[in-house]
């Protein structure tokens, strides 16, 4: 029997019918040698997840399900890392629909050996409707990332919803730190860019291809200006853990400074837009990015916090580690 060379996981928390969607959409694409395997990871579902991939495992036995009981969607990458034994290991978001060609792209990337880890491009899908001023670009990468067909990253990162790692560099690397991204309904970012960081530090070699595509939902309630505006505020907060930062003083004075350098040059370019087209939501949209360095400033406030107190832990120890009388 051949042995698997990838795992494709799943990672969900509460939506049934949209894995459901994806499953039927990547399942008929596994070639017949058995190199592509596919795991559902539930994190905590309180819906009929299981329900649905039990039915699927009826046509496709060779799709797994996998509990995490630790809520976190860092936790849940971290048990689809412990759970596989192939040489490389996937991530399709759960609420995405793969491309046709999906597990061909990702094998012939794998093949191709140029990369330790990759990432491909996420398009707008909206499935439960669109509204009039929200345009598919907000909801895409294909125009974030640097331009050409495939290419080795030597800056940012790639998304996590459409990722594919060496599973050694991935376990030396640390895996996913659980501190950072979604934790149920939490709103949290970054888990997947800290991972792929300390593997480029390591000497990894992080590529992206245009050619491994997917479509990715976008939910009405995150096409509001309102959502932005948090999820900038998110990003702000958790660049100290994400990028492992020092939380003093002057590095805080350095990154608000370069913040407001490119707020106002997106501003500026918003507001041009805004007096061709008129509509103040893409303007509200468009200018998020300010609320980042709040973000920036609460996130410092929380790791100095956290470092006080950890401070104050080992503060009362002994010289043999026992702590000494409080």
């Amino acid at each position: 029997m051949t042995e698997i060379l990838v795992d494709i996981a799943i990672c969900t928390y509460n939506r049934a019918s949209y894995v459901a969607n994806a499953l039927r959409l990547l399942l008929p694409q596994l070639p017949v040698d058995g190199r592509v395997g596919v795991m559902v990871v539930d994190n905590n579902c309180s819906d009929d997840t299981a329900t649905q991939v039990a039915t699927l495992q009826q046509q496709w036995p060779l799709l797994r399900y996998e509990r995490c009981r630790v809520q976190g969607l860092g936790h849940a990458r971290n048990h689809a890392l412990a759970a596989t034994s192939a040489p490389w290991l996937a991530f399709l978001d759960d609420d995405a629909e793969p491309a046709d060609d999906w597990v061909a792209q990702l094998l012939r990337l794998i093949d191709d050996g140029q990369f330790d880890a990759f990432g491909g491009v996420y398009y707008a899908w909206f499935a439960e409707g669109q509204v009039p001023w929200f345009k598919p670009h907000y909801a895409s990468n294909d125009s974030v990332v640097a331009q050409g067909d495939e290419f080795r990253l030597t800056s940012g990162y790639f998304s996590g919803g459409i990722a594919a790692y060496r599973a050694e560099l991935l376990r030396q690397a640390g895996g996913f730190p659980t501190s950072l991204g979604m934790h149920g309904v939490a709103i949290g970012y970054g888990e997947e860019t800290a991972a792929q960081r300390r593997m480029a530090i390591a000497g990894g070699r992080l590529g992206f291809s245009r050619r491994w595509t997917m479509r990715h939902l976008v939910p009405l309630r995150k096409q509001r200006w309102q959502w932005e505006w948090q999820r900038q505020f998110a990003l702000g907060r958790d660049f100290w853990a994400i990028f492992d930062k020092p939380a003093q003083p002057a590095t805080l004075w350095l990154y608000l400074k370069i913040e407001v350098r490119q707020c106002l040059q997106v501003t500026g370019e918003a507001l041009r837009r805004f007096w061709q087209q008129g509509r103040w939501q893409n303007l509200a949209f468009e200018t998020a990015r300010w609320a980042r360095s709040p973000g920036l400033v609460w996130g410092y406030r929380g790791r100095r916090l956290s470092a006080r107190q950890h401070a104050a832990q080992f503060s009362g120890a002994d010289s043999t580690g026992k702590k000494g009388p409080q």
